[in-house]
């Protein structure tokens, strides 16, 4: 099962210094596909500006902001889905008062594995803020980089019992084939919002629990042809 962390876990600054945090994750066994990462804070504490991608995960859905929370999606390449441990993004946030607060993720986030089709994440650990009005700000710790690493072919599914092939759910352009005219079709339609093309669990709804069936379709097609 996967986790979350925010780094470092606790923090110190004076006000209107900013500081970077950071999101970890360590996979375990699982490859994961995709995140979607909700965090909450109190916004008269701290603010939040900007997500920065660590190299290697896509941003599938822009960060959005709003009073006391932030959400973006991200996924990795179809051929490159991730296993370890690393950091996937940054926040870049500015302390506003001379308080102790936290920012943690919400119930709402989700990490997407291959071969699964349900939330993978096991915990998520947020940070303490401590905002000074005195005092020297502690040095902003370096985050390690995002890892290279070694895609896993997706597992291979069990034919069912019916004579009729189940419809693969990466061949996006009903053709036989999944290729890369089938991720350009998606990812697409993810970014114009087309859920009769991205909802793939007909959950009435984009998650990255539709990215990650869409990885598992890709892997799956290219594993056997």
């Amino acid at each position: 099962m996967v986790t979350l962390a925010l780094s470092p876990a606790t923090k110190t600054a004076a006000v209107e210094e900013t500081v970077s945090i950071g999101a970890m994750i360590q996979t375990n066994t699982d490859t994961i596909a995709a995140a979607e990462l909700h965090l909450t804070y109190d916004p008269t504490a701290i603010r939040i500006q900007q997500f920065t991608p660590a190299q290697g995960p896509v941003v599938l859905t822009p960060e959005a902001h709003t009073n006391g929370a932030i959400s973006v999606v991200l996924g990795v390449p179809p051929t490159n889905p991730f296993k370890g441990a690393g950091i996937i993004g940054t926040w870049t946030a500015t302390i506003l008062a001379a308080k102790q607060t936290s920012i943690q993720f919400a119930s709402t986030t989700q990490v997407a594995a291959l071969g699964k089709t349900t939330n993978a994440l096991a915990s998520a650990t947020g940070s303490t803020i401590t905002g000074t009005v005195t005092g020297t700000p502690a040095p902003t710790p370096t985050i390690t980089a995002y890892p290279t690493n070694t895609p896993t072919p997706s597992p291979t599914l069990t034919p069912g019992l019916s004579p009729t092939p189940t419809p693969n759910p990466a061949d996006i352009d009903k053709n036989g084939k999944v290729n890369i005219i089938d991720y350009t079709l998606y990812m697409s339609a993810w970014f114009l919002d087309t859920l009769s093309v991205v909802d793939l669990n007909h959950d009435g709804k984009k998650s990255a629990i539709d990215y990650t069936i869409f990885m598992n379709g890709w892997n799956d097609y290219n594993q056997n042809n």
